[in-house]
This record gives structure tokens, C-alpha cells and sequence, in this order.
């Protein structure tokens, strides 16, 4: 058995901005506000190149004195798991989000692939959310079926939705601060792949995580 699911669909966590992340943790790791803003700071001090920790942030000061100490790494993730090193992460908040964050990409989540979530978590109204999926999904009330919509361009979302729904002064607002923040794409170049297999001949089954861009590198690799 295989699947295939597309990584710009989710929120890159090495260049989303302080409130996008904040959001993040929030509405998907289900932590209280000033939590999240909290733990936002800390993962983007990770993720800096230099070692001053932001107001509420953490660097290689607050990590050298832990029981087992290690550097603020100060450099991109690479690895989702990476961000089980950071302060104030758990294991709850991290299964919580792992499924819609990623490390793969230019940073721009793919509007045409995007979860409820996914869009909340980039400050955008319920209400709104909901006209993008009723737009994608064409009249059939179907995704993923011949009659759905699609977004041509990051520029083109408010004219291709306002065509098809009725779109407020504020519905319109959020979008251009999404669009004009850089983080709305339309396309998707890495996709990562599921894959389990079972031996006949033996009590074995074996499952195979990997993503792998469109130019067909593979960019990670992992089986247990």
C-alpha cells in the first residue's frame, strides 16, 4: 500500500512569520495564546543566524544549561522532529501539528491543496475559509472531481474567488495581507510518500516515509 500528499499543502516552519506559528500552535498544538506566542519565539530563534534571544525567545543560553545541553542550532530544520529540541515543545503539541507543518519548499502554502486548518492558522476568518473550499470544490460540492475550481496565481485569488463567491471589504483584506506577506502558491514541488509492504515468507511488515521533489530527488529517506 502507497500514498502520496503534497508538502506546500502545509506551513513551512523554517520561513513562516512569528504570528503565522503562533497561530500554528494555537489552533493545531491546541496550547492557550500566550503559549504559543511564546513557544513562536523560541522556534524562530532556532532557526536564526544569530545567538540574542528575542524578548520571550531562547538560544544557546537557555539550552547549555539544560540536564543534557546542546546549541541553539541557528540554522533552518531539517527534519520535523528537529522541533522537539526547541523550548517549550512536547510531544503532544508536536503529534498534534507534525501533519500540517513542513520543512520542504520555498515557504508559500499551496492554495489549491490547503486544509481548514492550514488557512486559519494563516489568519484567515472561518467564514472565508469556507468560501476557498466551497470554490475548489466547483458545484458538485466534490473535491477532487472534474467541475473543481482552481487558483491560477498568487495574485489571481481574490479576482478567481470573488468571481465565484461574495467576497467583504474584510474577506478581501485578509487575503491581500496573506498574498502580499508572500505566503500564498499554487503550485507544489515536494511530495511526501507513505509505503508499507509486508514479507510473505516472514512475520515482517516494513514502512517506508519518504519526500521527493518534483526533479525526482529524494529529500528524505526513512524506514522502519
Amino acid at each position: 500500500r502507497y500514498g502520496f500528499i503534497d508538502e506546500e499543502r502545509k506551513i513551512n516552519i523554517n520561513t513562516a512569520p512569528q504570528d503565522v506559528l503562533t497561530r500554528i500552535f494555537e489552533v493545531i498544538g491546541k496550547v492557550s495564546a500566550e503559549e504559543a506566542a511564546v513557544f513562536a519565539e523560541s522556534v524562530v530563534d532556532w532557526r536564526d543566524e544569530d545567538d540574542d534571544p528575542s524578548d520571550n525567545g531562547a538560544e544557546s543560553a537557555y539550552y547549555e544549561r539544560l540536564e543534557f545541553p546542546y546549541k541553539c542550532k541557528n540554522g533552518n530544520f531539517e527534519i520535523l522532529e528537529e522541533l522537539l529540541l526547541v523550548r517549550g515543545a512536547t510531544q503532544e503539541i508536536f503529534d498534534n501539528v507534525k501533519e500540517y507543518i513542513t520543512v520542504y519548499g520555498e515557504g508559500k502554502v499551496n492554495f489549491n491543496t490547503a486544509g481548514p486548518l492550514v488557512f486559519r492558522s494563516l489568519g484567515i476568518s472561518d467564514d472565508l475559509v469556507q468560501k476557498i473550499m466551497d470554490y475548489r470544490e466547483g458545484n458538485d460540492g466534490v473535491e477532487s472531481t472534474e467541475d473543481d475550481n482552481i487558483f491560477n496565481s498568487g495574485q489571481s485569488v481574490v479576482p478567481d474567488l470573488s468571481a465565484k463567491a461574495s467576497l467583504s471589504a474584510e474577506d478581501i483584506s485578509e487575503l491581500n495581507d496573506v498574498v502580499n506577506a508572500g505566503l500564498v502558491g499554487v503550485r507544489s514541488d515536494n511530495f511526501r510518500g507513505t509505503s508499507y509492504g509486508r514479507f510473505k515468507d516472514r512475520d515482517m511488515s516494513v514502512k517506508i516515509v519518504f519526500v521527493v521533489g518534483r526533479d525526482e530527488t529524494i529529500r528524505f529517506w526513512k524506514e522502519t
